[in-house]
């Protein structure tokens, strides 16, 4: 404790007896003095450019709009003019009309059905075939086999039988190959009636366009392009007709 107590008693006089004291004298060091301190100070500045790679934008989409051009293309419809005979009031007449190609003996007779088209020709004009009276119809060795439907045979007026069977009659021996018509009601034989309000002497017997001829209104028949058969002999008395004949 005694030896530190005078350690520090000795430092203390050399700091006192090396006293600093001032000068007004600036003496400049010679530079191997300063040992590289005089020196300028280089300062670097590194500036580093990056790069950034800008992707292409996505490419756009150019959508080609196709404009399909729909063509119309307009098909002639086959057809023939055909002769149809309708009633005006109590005589027959004829009108021509346009029917689709093949003309078949049966769509002949749907036209008779349907009755006259409008017409300023047709004004006056009426059928009187019914509806859906045909069963059957066709054509074989120049004669029209036509098969009626019995229930809508038995529903036809008596006054309009007979011109019925005349419309169906001077119609389709107008068509070429056609000399007579032959009837059938329900597959069995039918005798009909005739212009001269007579029958025929057989069922099944065929008629033709003669036995029809004084109903026209002054209108000239025209034979077709074609060989028929004989026309039925037409009677020259006057009877009432069978039960069941039209």
């Amino acid at each position: 404790m005694r030896h530190r107590t005078g350690a520090l008693l000795w430092l203390s006089l050399a700091v006192a007896g090396c006293g600093y004291q001032a000068s007004s004298n600036v003496r400049r060091l010679p530079s191997d003095a300063l040992f590289g301190l005089d020196q300028t100070t280089t300062t670097s500045t590194s500036t580093t450019t990056t790069t950034t790679t800008t992707p292409p934008p996505p490419a756009v989409s150019v959508e080609t709009t196709l404009t399909t051009v729909a063509m119309t293309t307009t098909t002639a419809l086959a057809t023939e003019t055909v002769r149809l005979f309708f009633l005006d009031d109590d005589q027959l007449t004829s009108v021509t009309q346009n029917i689709s190609s093949p003309v078949r003996v049966r769509r002949v007779l749907e036209a008779l059905e349907a009755g006259p088209i409008a017409g300023p020709a047709t004004v006056g004009l009426t059928t009187v075939v019914p509806d859906g009276i045909v069963n059957t119809a066709l054509a074989r060795s120049g004669v029209a086999e036509v098969d009626l439907v019995g229930e809508v045979y038995d529903l036809v007026p008596p006054d309009e039988q007979l011109p019925a069977v005349a419309q169906i009659v001077l119609t389709l021996t107008q068509r070429p190959g056609i000399g007579q018509v032959s009837f059938t009601l329900d597959g069995e034989p039918l005798r009909v009636r005739l212009g001269n309000g007579q029958t025929t002497d057989a069922a099944g017997q065929p008629v033709s366009a003669d036995d029809y001829a004084i109903l026209l209104d002054g209108e000239r028949l025209i034979t077709p392009p074609s060989t028929s058969l004989p026309a039925s002999t037409t009677p020259t008395t006057l009877r009432p007709p069978p039960a069941g004949a039209i």
